[in-house]
């Protein structure tokens, strides 16, 4: 059984929210993609690896603003 204090909704990927603030005129729009990384504990790889990865994705879908929420 799945209990909401250890699992609240949009906890680690809020897209209601954000649907919510678009719906708000808070801002513009949504990214047509979602990035992710997975946790592999190595700082090294999320910073010279992961990182720009999810960067260049980024730029390449004309992104303004990244939201992180980690894990």
């Amino acid at each position: 059984m799945r209990a909401p204090y250890f699992y609240p909704d949009n906890a680690y990927f809020p897209i209601t929210r954000m649907q919510e603030f678009l719906k708000e005129g808070v801002f513009g729009g949504l990214s047509k993609s979602y990035y992710r990384t997975l946790p592999n504990y190595s700082h090294r790889k999320t910073t010279e690896v992961d990182g720009p990865e999810i960067l260049r994705q980024c730029r390449e879908d004309n992104v303004d603003v990244a939201l992180l929420t980690p894990v």
